[in-house]
């Protein structure tokens, strides 16, 4: 039976995810763990904008972190590692096994002949999560806990942050509510910026409660 998880979905420029990301080092103390490196672990932890943000850098087209915070990590992470069909070869972080961590996917922007897009970026976190890999040799060892109480504070504080900042977004051709707009997505958007790629693209759900959305991230209620 798949495992559920909690997941916040929503479309950001590189100016909405640094505010982001902000918001988390700032209210939680988060850091940052690349989910994906060529090196072996130990991987590098990030604690600062300027840090995450040049990180980013060196692969602009794969965001993708393990959040960390003293609020909520008990073990150690796990890792895996890969060998892949085409030749590579990485080692990424398995979300689902120590921490535990938040998996923070941030949205991505791409340009191709003229037309340009943004693609959502996802938050989510496990009910529960798996202390170690030993179990793997020893089933014996199999040793599980609940997501602790204060992931699942710092979830509901991201999701209030989401509502407070965007709007909401709906699938322009089957009509479902999707990921949350944030100010920066949004005003690309209304210039001509598509959201989501193709049949997956996304519009405004209610254009009429864009005309009061802040101009500026509120990281925190007024």
């Amino acid at each position: 039976m798949p495992v559920e998880l909690a997941e916040s979905n929503f479309f950001m420029t590189r100016d909405d995810s640094a505010d982001f990301l902000s918001f988390l080092i700032e209210r939680f103390s988060s850091q940052f763990v690349p989910e994906r490196s060529s090196s072996p672990p130990p991987f590098p932890r990030y604690s600062t904008l300027a840090d995450v943000e040049a990180r980013i850098e060196k692969d602009v087209h794969y965001s993708r972190f393990a959040v960390l915070s003293p609020q909520w990590e008990e073990f150690p992470l796990s890792f895996s590692e890969t060998h892949a069909n085409d030749g590579q070869h990485f080692v990424s972080v398995s979300l689902q096994y120590g921490g535990p961590a938040f998996d923070l996917s941030l949205s991505q922007a791409w340009t191709e002949n003229g037309r340009r897009w943004i693609l959502h970026g996802s938050f989510s976190d496990y009910p529960y999560y798996i202390v170690d890999k030993a179990f793997l040799t020893d089933r014996s060892l199999y040793r599980t806990f609940d997501r602790p109480a204060a992931m699942t504070g710092a979830h509901k504080e991201v999701k209030n942050y989401l509502r407070r900042n965007g709007c909401r977004s709906v699938h322009r051709k089957l009509g479902y509510t999707g990921p949350w707009i944030m100010p920066g997505a949004l005003r690309e958007f209304q210039a001509g910026t598509s959201l989501g790629y193709g049949e997956g693209a996304f519009e405004v759900k209610d254009p009429q409660s864009t005309r009061n959305q802040r101009s500026k991230i509120v990281k925190s209620p007024m």
